[in-house]
């Protein structure tokens, strides 16, 4: 595996929307203020603070998933390369500093740094490659991350061969313990924990896979999910050995740890319902959301009706009756008796909201792409997204003076009515990531390489041309 899976996490979101064009959404039209560099449109989100890394001449720092503990502290991991700084002094440089290593900093509800860490693989490892690339946090408020290790990885103490693995800290930052993953893994996934502390993993593999309860395997690339103890002991897995691609890219759970899963698949493909057919008879990516009951039994798995091209599910998330995914799609489908057009070229982004027996409630477009939600708050979900120039996305067409936004959004949950939407300028500032407090709050976190503002003020990369991470909160 080459280093191009550490860039990954902050690529996609540039190189996703690059013939996607200009669209036309489905939502009201408010007159827009305009600025260049500084958010582009702010209805009722104001910065609160903002931090960043400080990059060394050796290479980029980029920013990957976050997490919000029950103290409204956010967790962000990410990817290094030499020896950044998040304000506790510079993290551990590999040997060879052009090559990535994985970090995880705390920091307190008030945007204090807690702690900061950088990990990497043993000491004299040739072309080393470690990577966080999804975390989660339980009521204990450990900290559970997914990745990658090259060459295997030490955290201080606990170590995992070379592979895919899960590894768990405490609050503090004191590592618990590592499980190695024995397989072949997609690095984009799904994590979470449900209301006992259970680890939920959710993905794609392909060839031969044991989670703990013995060998599974999957002929292509097959969707799969895996329930672990808060300890770390395999609980249950289930492997969907489909005839082509399927993926789950998202996972959640309900207040009964039923699991609803989300993704997309290629071919006709069984998810424990019966075969589910692509949206188009040449087959294609085809959006599935499926929930099962916390054991893995299948209760109910579906996809989009009247599709004409491509539909993707980039994330799921479960309040009340009210089942919530995103993601995008070409061309038209039908869901609760409305039918859904996408922009002529390229990509639409969508927010879904079904029942939680699975029928269709209310549907909204947004953007491009919508691909995070978050449901922490009682009152609506909270969505991350990218847009476009003439897009509007609830606050008249957006100006040009962008050639892609980020945007924010939240809907009420009963009938998905725009609540609040803040939009920034994302050339050389994609975001990566979005997290929720119980209270509202909204944490964002991305990585910049040209000057930006996002309420505080200008700020500038540490070297041209480099990337730094950040991450600020919204009240």
């Amino acid at each position: 595996m080459s280093s191009r899976r550490a860039w990954k996490l902050l690529l996609s979101w540039a190189t996703l929307w690059g013939a996607c064009g200009p669209s036309v959404s489905e939502v009201s039209e408010l007159d827009a203020p305009l600025a260049h560099v500084e958010q582009q449109v702010n209805r009722g989100w104001h910065t609160r603070w903002l931090r960043r890394s400080a990059a060394t001449l050796e290479g980029n720092v980029f920013a990957g998933r976050l997490a919000t503990d029950r103290d409204d502290a956010s967790i962000l991991v990410g990817n290094y390369q030499g020896s950044p700084d998040f304000g506790s002094g510079p993290l551990p440089p590999e040997e060879d500093t052009s090559r990535p290593r994985a970090f995880i900093v705390k920091y307190a509800r008030n945007g204090q740094l807690l702690w900061a860490h950088g990990y990497g693989a043993p000491a004299g490892s040739e072309f080393p490659e470690t990577e966080f690339g999804n975390v989660t946090v339980d009521r204990q408020r450990n900290i559970t991350v997914y990745g990658y290790a090259e060459l295997g990885a030490d955290f201080g103490g606990v170590s995992v061969g070379p592979g895919f693995f899960l590894a768990q800290f405490s609050h503090d930052g004191t590592v618990r313990w590592a499980r190695h993953l024995q397989g072949y893994f997609g690095f984009a996934s799904g994590l979470t924990v449900d209301g006992d502390d259970n680890i939920l993993l959710a993905g794609s593999m392909s060839g031969t896979a044991d989670f703990g309860g013995g060998p599974r395997s999957a002929s292509v690339e097959g969707a799969f999910f895996v329930k672990y103890t808060r300890d770390g002991a395999y609980v249950v897995d289930r492997v969907f050995d489909t005839p082509d691609t399927s993926v789950f890219w998202a996972v959640t759970t309900d207040e009964h740890n039923f699991i609803h899963v989300a993704g997309y698949f290629t071919a006709e493909s069984d998810f424990g319902g019966g075969p589910l057919h692509p949206g188009s008879p040449f087959g294609g990516e085809t959006a599935v959301v499926a929930r099962y009951t916390p054991s893995g039994g299948h209760v109910w798995s579906r996809t989009l009706e009247g599709m004409t091209d491509m539909t993707k599910f980039h994330d799921v998330a479960v309040h009340g009756n009210r089942v919530v995914v995103t993601g995008e799609f070409r061309g038209r489908f039908k869901f609760g008796g409305h039918t859904f057009t996408a922009r002529p070229v390229g990509s639409s982004g969508l927010v879904l909201a079904m029942t939680r027996n699975g029928g269709d409630r209310w549907g909204q477009t947004l953007g491009g792409s919508v691909m995070q939600v978050d449901s922490a708050q009682e009152d609506g979900m909270t969505v991350l997204g990218y847009a476009f120039p003439s897009d509007d996305v609830g606050t008249g067409p957006l100006p040009s003076t962008s050639s892609l936004y980020s945007v924010v959004s939240r809907f009420t949950w009963g009938q998905g009515h725009q609540q609040r939407v803040r939009t920034f300028s994302s050339d050389g500032a994609p975001m990566s990531a979005l997290s929720v407090t119980r209270h509202g709050d909204v944490t964002l976190a991305g990585s910049f390489s040209m000057p930006v503002d996002f309420g505080t003020g200008k700020v500038e990369p540490s070297l041209p041309r480099n990337y730094d991470a950040f991450i600020f909160r919204m009240e």
